[in-house]
């Protein structure tokens, strides 16, 4: 889901843009993201060395560097959402052809051929880090542009009413069942998932209350991923994971939502 919407923004974004200035913006984007995740890191170093976190140069190299999410396990994509934005600019350039979605499917399918092949040969390819990287993008960036060519189409789709209960049970439950299909072969589920997320933003959307909702949040979503899971650890640290899953979550929520509001008032003037 967070692909998918931020595709969907970075739609609305471009044509905010003037021409010749989208390499400058996501560059910018890229250097605001990477400050965000560096504040973040240094923030709760302490607590993760307080809770028996091994914390060395090593690893704190290769976290500084994206490489490695040991310290965060919601992290394991950043360097894929970086290299997404960094790529961008020359993705972009075949939105006009309206090859954009032919190009982004067949770049996911070369990252299932390599899992595949990883599978067969049981390779130890996954094992290394760069290469972990580079799958990790090929098969992910696809959400990311589904979402904008949901956004760029949205006046189409809007014609579309799904109305009826059955059709939305029916849908849902083949794609589950295809997602089941795929993890017994050892294959990552990002179409099934996308097209999951797809239905629940579209549907969701069709309401004014749920619209507003992901326009809030989606300007906090990203300081929030970064931070969210911190708070999790910590109620676990305090023994307060047994408290109701509602409250927990909430508790969540309003604190990963303070710390990306503290950091953009500080350090940020957009």
């Amino acid at each position: 889901i967070f692909l998918l919407c931020s595709g969907i923004g970075m739609y609305y974004k471009k044509n905010t843009i003037k021409d010749g200035k989208i390499v400058n913006y996501c560059v910018n984007k890229v250097f605001n993201l990477y400050k965000s995740y560096i504040i973040i890191l240094f923030i709760f170093l302490p607590f993760l060395y307080f809770i028996g976190y091994k914390i060395d140069i090593y690893s704190l190299l290769l976290h500084l560097l994206t490489i490695n999410s040991d310290f965060n396990n919601s992290w394991w994509f950043l360097n894929t959402y970086l290299l997404i934005i960094l790529t961008f600019p020359i993705f972009i350039r075949y939105d006009k052809k309206n090859n954009l979605l032919k190009i982004s499917v067949c770049i996911m399918m070369v990252g299932y051929i390599l899992n595949i092949l990883n599978t067969i040969f049981k390779t130890s390819l996954f094992e290394n880090s760069i290469f972990s990287s580079v799958y990790l993008f090929l098969i992910n960036q696809f959400p990311f542009w589904v979402g904008f060519i949901f956004a760029k189409n949205s006046k189409i789709l809007n014609k579309i009413e799904i109305h009826k209960l059955s059709q939305i049970i029916i849908t849902i439950c083949i794609i589950t069942i295809t997602r089941s299909i795929l993890r017994k072969f050892n294959l990552d589920n990002v179409l099934t998932d996308t097209f999951l997320s797809f239905l629940l933003v579209y549907i969701l959307c069709k309401k004014p209350i749920f619209s507003n909702f992901f326009v809030y949040f989606g300007k906090h979503s990203t300081g929030m991923w970064l931070s969210h899971l911190f708070f999790i650890m910590l109620l676990n640290t305090l023994n307060l994971s047994n408290i109701s899953v509602i409250l927990g979550l909430l508790i969540v929520i309003v604190l990963s939502l303070i710390v990306d509001y503290l950091i953009n008032k500080k350090y940020f003037t957009e």
